[in-house]
């Protein structure tokens, strides 16, 4: 589930003033898209494919990184764990014996995909409670809220998100420019 932050927090915010003069309430509000505007993986993968194709990350050298047109999807942190260390890391493991054994002459490069296949798991380990569940979250009680609500200075709408514009314009730019870099 991917939420901007200001809905989070403009529904902290009419959710306090709906219950500021109550007796302590233990209404439950899902800031979510499950039932009202769903997320599909494949919206998703779609964007960062399109995304990366319109605006490559550039190599150490300047250059821009080709990305695939086909994204692997994996069920398990398991298998995707298994995957990379099989593809990956062993790989690079032996590469690093051998910068070693000849005097750490690729020692830019190797240290620029350790840093990659570091930046992976991160990112692997942040999107995995996204990802690999299935799960819907009853947004009525949030939707309760919409009649109270500011919507013009509280905006939360969830029905209204476009999702490739949010992933396109918003969500993977502020990852390439806060997670991705050093």
């Amino acid at each position: 589930m991917q939420i901007p932050a200001d809905m989070v927090i403009n529904v902290m915010i009419i959710a306090m003033g709906a219950h500021i003069n109550k007796p302590v309430s233990m209404t439950i509000y899902h800031v979510g898209s499950s039932m009202s505007n769903p997320l599909k993986i494949s919206t998703f993968k779609n964007c960062v494919i399109e995304y990366f194709a319109k605006h490559p990350l550039k190599s150490q050298q300047g250059n821009p990184i080709i990305t695939s047109k086909t994204i692997r999807l994996l069920s398990s942190m398991s298998s995707f764990n298994r995957y990379m260390v099989i593809r990956y890391v062993i790989p690079l493991k032996v590469f690093k014996y051998l910068n070693i054994l000849l005097g750490r002459a690729f020692n830019a490069w190797y240290l620029d995909a350790e840093r990659k296949i570091n930046i992976i798991f991160r990112l692997a380990s942040l999107y995995k409670p996204y990802v690999l569940i299935n799960t819907i979250y009853d947004d009525a009680n949030l939707n309760k809220l919409h009649d109270i609500s500011e919507m013009e200075t509280f905006f939360f709408d969830v029905k209204s998100l476009n999702w490739e514009d949010f992933f396109m314009n918003i969500h993977i730019p502020g990852l390439v420019k806060y997670a991705l870099r050093k």
